[in-house]
């Protein structure tokens, strides 16, 4: 928000929102849902894009994949019921 609304002493102009992309990796592709979501809640002008690479948004593991894909999921799902940490394929 500091870029499209600087307090008067900023050394930057407002920048619009439809020149601004966001991005993020993993646990960043969450962070930029959730700053969308933020956005959209407070009736904030959204920026021009966003860009989730493998974006982690299933914090819960509750998504049925998680247990019907149990051949192609890396983490199974005593992992989760452990102290382990995640298996990375």
């Amino acid at each position: 928000l500091y870029l499209t609304n600087p307090p008067p002493e900023a050394f930057h102009t407002p920048v619009p929102p439809e020149k601004i992309v966001i991005a993020g990796d993993s646990a960043g592709g969450g962070l930029c849902i959730t700053l969308l979501t933020l956005l959209r809640d407070l009736d904030i002008k959204q920026p021009a894009g966003a860009v989730l690479i493998s974006p982690w948004v299933d914090l819960t593991h509750s998504f049925p994949s998680v247990m019907t894909n149990t051949k192609t999921v890396c983490a199974r799902y005593n992992v989760f019921r452990t102290r382990s940490y995640l298996m990375f394929c």
